[in-house]
Parts: structure tokens; C-alpha cells; sequence
């Protein structure tokens, strides 16, 4: 097919979404088993920091490289009226729209569902000050004992009634401290990222390993922020996830949030992890955070020095110029 400049570079960037999104994800995933474990031995709170970065280096990467195609195609290629188009670039095209487009769909659509969900508790809820919280909570009227931080920029407790009766006051307090881990955390807005970052192809996801790897390891670090190594909280918040394993539920509508319990298949671990207090034992999850810093931006300024050499510029000319002809029965300009 043959396309002006502006379409034939929009499609390009298209296919680029799908392809180097597919490439950097295959990559990630190949890894995701390799990095839970390896996570699994560090501190939590370090752990979770470096599964987000890999969740989220795909997308990143992808957008970058967009993004650097988007400001040099127009410099390396002559602006000819029209140009002929292949069918694996429109093919590839039309797979990045689908994928980011769905992604971004169920990303908006539970963000909408979630503040929906909030502004229903504010309206049916009572606020209630819990021990050790300083903002109030909404007390939500409910037989159901359920226990979350809900909301993504602007985030609130909500609680049921049943679990005001079911845990003592001790208990209430370690909870609250909890779910206050998962509010300076952001885990909110990062469960929003995941949703929002594309899968490797249609309906297929391929990164379950790390997100579930992501989860455990987030309830983890909330629960060593909330105990912060105090023997009695760890008994205590415990016994608070035992009491409310049996009947608690996650409200609909809450896809972004952080419940107490977290996933029900984790807590036995959990449990004993509180009651055992297992200590991190890889010594690399006690290091320095700027030093990791100061290697990722030295990595970005090398990267970026070599896109702009004439050689690389040349190249990506070449390559794209292949590409977006693939498919075609003739390879002449028009």
C-alpha cells in the first residue's frame, strides 16, 4: 500500500510498540523465574523496588524507542509524497495498537471502577479514626470482614464494621500500620502501572511469574514496615490475618487496591514469616540505593551517546527503510 510520509512514520511507530515491547518482554519473562527467587532473598522493601523496574522496563524501553524513532525517522528519511508499505509492517501495526489499546482500556477501566468504588464509600461510610491512623478511616456497614486501602492518588481506608468487632484493639493498630506501608508504598498506583502495561501479544499476558512475584513480595515489605521487627506487632498482625482469613473478601470494584489478607494462597507463608521472623540473607539487598542510581543514569548517557552517532542513524535508517517494505511484491520507491 502506499502511504504519505506522516501515515507511513505513524504506522512504523505502530509496529514498534509491538515489536520492541515483545522482544524487551520475552526477555523480562525468560527472567521473571530467576528474579522472584532472587528477590525472595532480600530485604522486601528492596525486592519490590527491583521487580516494579523489571515489570515495568518493557513498556519503558518501548516508549523510548518510540519515541527516539519519532525524532530521527523524520531527519534520515526523504519526505517523498508517497512510499510503498509493506504487509508485516501494517501487520505488526495493527498487533501495537491492539495490544497498548487493551491495555490502556482495562487500565482506565478499573482505575474508574475503583474511584467509583470509593466515592460510594464516602457516601455510605462513616468516618471513624483508627488507633495509629491519622487519617480517618470509612467504616462501611458490612458482614463481610474485609480491610483495604483503596484509592490510587487521593487513598482511603475502608473497613467493615465486622472486623471493628472481630480484632481487638492491639490488633486494629498493627493492621492500620499495615495497610499504611501499602499507602506510602504507592502499591496502588504500581498495581495501576502493571494493569496499564501491555502483555507480549494478544490475550496473553506472559508476565504472571513477576506479578505475582510482585505481589507476594509487596504484602511482605508492608508487613515489615508495620512490625518494624517488633516481636509483639509480628504476633499480633499474625493473629489478626489468621482471624479474618476465613471470611474476609475483596469488595468488586477494588482492582487497585491493597487488602490486609492479600492473596489467600500466600498466607500460610506470611503467617509463619511474622511468627519466625525470617531474616533477608542475600547481602546485596543492603546496598546503596544512589550507587544502583548513579549506574542506571551512567548506562542511560551511554545509551543515548551511541543512538546519536551517524553510524547508529544510518543503521536505524536502514533497517526501518527494510522493514516497512517486507511484505511487498515490489521493493521500487513511487
Amino acid at each position: 500500500m502506499m502511504l504519505p510520509f506522516l501515515p507511513r512514520l505513524i504506522c512504523i511507530c505502530l509496529a514498534a510498540l509491538f515489536l520492541v515491547n515483545l522482544f524487551s518482554g520475552s526477555v523480562v519473562c525468560l527472567m521473571a523465574p530467576w528474579l522472584v527467587r532472587f528477590a525472595a532473598r532480600m530485604r522486601a522493601g528492596i525486592a519490590v523496588s527491583l521487580l516494579i523496574s523489571f515489570r515495568l522496563l518493557p513498556p519503558a524501553l518501548t516508549l523510548l524507542t518510540v519515541a527516539w524513532i519519532a525524532a530521527n525517522y523524520p531527519r534520515l528519511e526523504p519526505k517523498l509524497p508517497v512510499e510503498r508499505v509493506g504487509a508485516v509492517c501494517f501487520l505488526c501495526a495493527f498487533l501495537g495498537t491492539f495490544v497498548w489499546g487493551s491495555s490502556l482500556v482495562k487500565g482506565c477501566r478499573s482505575w474508574i471502577k475503583a474511584r467509583r468504588y470509593l466515592k460510594n464509600c464516602r457516601r455510605a461510610g462513616v468516618a471513624t479514626r483508627l488507633p495509629g491512623e491519622r487519617i480517618p478511616a470509612l467504616v462501611v456497614a458490612s458482614q463481610a470482614p474485609f480491610f483495604l486501602m483503596a484509592g490510587i492518588f487521593q487513598q482511603r481506608l475502608i473497613v467493615s464494621q465486622s472486623v471493628i468487632r472481630v480484632l481487638s484493639t492491639a490488633e486494629l493498630a498493627v493492621a492500620v500500620r499495615h495497610e499504611r506501608a501499602h499507602r506510602v508504598g504507592r502499591d496502588n498506583l504500581k498495581r495501576l502501572l502493571i494493569l496499564l502495561s501491555p502483555g507480549l501479544l494478544p490475550f496473553v499476558s506472559g508476565f504472571k511469574t513477576l506479578d505475582d512475584g510482585w505481589t507476594r513480595l509487596a504484602e511482605w515489605a508492608a508487613d515489615d514496615r508495620a512490625v518494624a521487627g517488633n516481636p509483639q506487632r509480628s504476633f499480633l498482625l499474625a493473629q489478626a490475618l489468621v482471624r479474618l482469613a476465613r471470611e474476609s473478601v475483596c469488595p468488586a470494584g477494588v482492582a487497585v487496591g491493597s487488602t490486609l489478607l492479600g492473596s489467600a494462597q500466600n498466607l500460610s507463608v506470611r503467617v509463619d514469616r511474622l511468627l519466625n521472623g525470617v531474616a533477608p540473607r542475600n547481602r546485596l539487598s543492603n546496598g546503596n540505593p544512589f550507587v544502583v542510581a548513579a549506574a542506571v543514569l551512567m548506562l542511560a548517557i551511554c545509551l543515548v551517546s551511541v543512538a546519536e552517532l551517524p553510524s547508529t542513524l544510518r543503521g536505524l535508517h536502514r533497517v526501518l527503510e527494510r522493514f516497512h517494505r517486507a511484505g511487498n511484491i515490489g521493493h521500487s520507491r513511487s
